[in-house]
């Protein structure tokens, strides 16, 4: 990351946010795929009335922006198993494998950890954790994957939240800030300096949390 971030979150509950941000959406888009998950872009229109402070995450980077609302932010979509004894065996019927529910949990502990930790230096290394959820319920399932899709052109989105699908899977969601001016490791690691850049993050992620 180039520039560090964090995001007030008001009184109101984080959930109610998030729906909010999916239900006033301009756009969902993708900006990365893995094996195991999607990223998308959320952005919220431009001219968007901000007047409500419950109904938006707030910026602290402390600059000209602290305190404004904020307008993008990063959705992580994974499919969970239904129980984490069963196999995590390869499926080709779906675009991304499933990971258990322990993964995404331990995955949303150790980036919040890491962020709060790396704050006070007013340089997190990471993206600040807005909502976390695992939806198992299948109406809910069904709800969220039609107001996802209702935000999207790409087809292959929609194919994501096929009913078939999230019928066997339960559906793991992890919304964090959008950092600017920042890059990902995965375009770092094709870019100039890339070893450099990425030891440095690592390093500094271990040191500050204590890894060692």
């Amino acid at each position: 990351m180039t520039k560090g971030g964090g995001l007030m979150l008001p009184y109101k509950m984080s959930k109610d946010i998030f729906y909010n941000y999916i239900k006033d959406a301009e756009n969902i888009s993708t900006i990365s795929k893995g094996a195991y998950g999607i990223t998308f872009l959320l952005e919220l229109p431009d001219d968007i009335n901000t007047s409500n402070d419950n109904l938006f995450y707030k910026k602290m980077v402390p600059d000209e922006e602290y305190g404004e609302p904020v307008k993008q932010i990063i959705i992580k979509f994974q499919y969970i198993l239904k129980n984490d004894n069963d196999a995590n065996t390869k499926d080709n019927n779906i675009p991304i494998q499933p990971v258990k529910s322990i993964d995404i949990q331990n995955e949303v502990n150790i980036q919040t950890d890491i962020f709060f930790k790396t704050f006070k230096y007013l340089q997190p290394l990471c993206p600040s954790i807005v909502y976390a959820e695992i939806i198992d319920d299948i109406n809910q399932k069904t709800e969220f994957a039609r107001l996802f899709k209702n935000k999207t052109t790409e087809n292959r989105v929609k194919f994501l939240f096929n009913q078939d699908i999230i019928d066997d899977y339960n559906l793991g969601i992890i919304a964090m800030e959008m950092v600017h001016n920042s890059t990902t490791l995965l375009i770092a690691s094709v870019t100039s300096n890339s070893k450099l850049f990425i030891f440095f993050a690592l390093f500094s992620i271990i040191i500050d949390c204590s890894l060692i």
